[in-house]
Formats: structure tokens, sequence, C-alpha cells
């Protein structure tokens, strides 16, 4: 962006000190929908994702074992990522014979069984698709009540999921499940604009600042990175079903308009995720920034409540 138009831009704002919200993602959890009716998964992943706060529902490639093969210090492993075949080649351990059984494993000479990079086969995968992509058709709230069931096992009963699941899901695609856990307690950016119509010759701006970011809760903070990436990503079916946003209680909703926040910076990203998250609208990346400026009543009406 040129010098003059920044400039222009922040000639525009009313304020020289500008208070932004910043909600970042700090753990997730992936899984196909058919394991939340699996009591296995549910005890071994509990506790993470207890932590968890917001959900997505999406669609993401269907990627299944096929074959492999060995030619002497090299194997050959085939998949077929949403019905195409790809080939992921590999050096074998010295002394290893490629065995399959189920899936394909490498015998070593003192009888040991190893199993192959299973991660660093997924990365290649994905780098050959150019990138697994995590299609966004829902986002709501895992974060329950104090005494409710957990995660897990609210998300296995809730209506929305199993209304997608009933639409059927595209051939060479799977219906999965992205829980997000968000960082305790938010982040305050100030900007400082010389350019600004209102001066804050006392400071108040930056006080009002810090009372917005101390006095958001949990409750509060999940409301708004959800409000966020609805609004972000405008997955299919939070559109379809407009009854169910917000997911949380109206209560915590009105607190966040009532506090009027001016702008709100939700974050998505992490290293070695093996997803690019995307929707119909917004394309594929690795990392997704959420933001919304709130300075106008008719924005935040929106943000809040999707309409003006």
């Amino acid at each position: 962006m040129a010098e003059n138009e920044l400039e222009s831009r922040m000639s525009q704002m009313r304020f020289d000190t500008e208070n932004l919200l910043n909600l970042i993602a700090t753990s997730n959890i992936v899984l196909d929908a058919h394991q939340l009716y699996d009591p296995t998964f549910h005890e071994e992943h509990a506790a993470e994702a207890e932590k968890c706060h917001i959900y997505m529902i999406g669609h993401t490639p269907t990627v299944k074992f096929e074959t492999a093969s060995q030619e002497q210090n090299k194997a050959s492993f085939i998949y077929s990522v949403s019905g195409e075949s790809h080939t992921v080649q590999a050096k074998m351990p010295a002394g290893g014979i490629l065995k399959l059984d189920q899936g394909a494993y490498i015998l070593m000479p003192n009888g040991q069984k190893v199993w192959p990079d299973q991660w660093a086969i997924g990365k290649e995968l994905s780098a050959q698709c150019g990138g697994f992509d995590f299609n966004v058709l829902y986002v709501g709230q895992a974060f329950g009540k104090a005494g409710s069931r957990s995660a897990l096992d609210r998300l296995s009963k809730h209506e929305t999921l199993q209304k997608i699941a009933i639409q059927g899901v595209p051939d060479g695609r799977r219906l999965s499940v992205l829980l997000v856990q968000i960082m305790p307690g938010t982040r305050l950016i100030t900007v400082f604009n010389p350019h600004a119509k209102e001066q804050d010759e006392d400071g108040s701006r930056i006080d009002l600042g810090l009372d917005k970011l101390y006095g958001t809760n949990e409750a509060e903070r999940t409301t708004l990175y959800e409000a966020s990436f609805i609004r972000y990503f405008q997955p299919k079916y939070n559109r379809v079903f407009k009854d169910s946003f917000p997911s949380t209680d109206m209560k915590s909703l009105l607190a966040c308009y009532e506090k009027d926040i001016q702008s709100v910076v939700a974050e998505f990203g992490f290293d070695n995720f093996p997803y690019l998250l995307c929707s119909d609208t917004v394309p594929k990346s690795d990392h997704h920034i959420a933001h919304h400026d709130l300075h106008a009543d008719e924005d935040r009406k929106f943000f809040f409540y999707g309409k003006g």
C-alpha cells in the first residue's frame, strides 16, 4: 500500500488510539465425524477436548492406503486421495523388508516391526495435492456450561452435525470436525494514528481498551471468536440454519455487543497443521486472520446479529 494511500485511510478514522481485541487459537483436534461415536476415542481425547471452545464442521479429502512395494532400499507407498492415485517414496532402513498386513510395516533383521512415518507420508501427499483442504461448512461452540456433558459427547448428540450428515457427503470427501482451543485471556493491540479526526488528549481511549481487555470473560471471548469466523468464512450451514447462530446464550452475546468493542482480530494458524482451511468464499490457506472493524453501530449489529 502506498504511503499516501495509507495516510488517506488513516485520516478517515475517528480516533487516534484504536484498540483491537486479538483472539488466538492455541491448540486443536481434528477427527472424522464417525469418531464422535467411538467410546475409545472419547476416552483417549476427552481431556484435550474439554479445553476446546470452538468447533468447525467441514469436508476433507478421503485418504486411503492401497498398497506398497519395495525395490532394493526404496519403498513406494500408494494411496488414493479423493479417488486419485498418489505414490510416496521413502528410503528403507538397512536390512528392512517391507511387509503388507492390514497396511504396511517394515520387518527389521532383529524381528522388530517398524511402521512408516505417517506424518511424513501425509505431508508429502498433501504437497502433491496442493494441500489438503478443510472446507468449513459450519462454525459453532464446543464451550459448555459447568457440569454439562463433555465436548465430544455434546457434539455426538449435536442436531446441526446430524442435519449436515443427512445432506450427504460428496464422492471422495469425508465429514470432519475440528476442535479449537482459544488462548486464555485476551491480547490487546493498540494502534496510534496521528492522522485521525479526534486526538486522545487524556489517555481515556487507552483506558477504555484496557477496560475491555480485562473485562472480557471466557464465554464472551468464545462468542467473539465464533462470530468472527462465521462472518469470515460465511459457512454454508450457518446460513442455512440461521436460527443456530449464535450457539451461545443470548446473555453473552448481548454483553459483547454492549461493550462497544471497536475492532476484533481472530486468528487461526498452526505449524504442521495437516489441512488448509477454506470455504466457498475464502481460498485455502495455512493461516487465517478474521479482522472486523466495528466502529459503526450498523457494523456491530451485523457482526453480532447478521443484520443492520
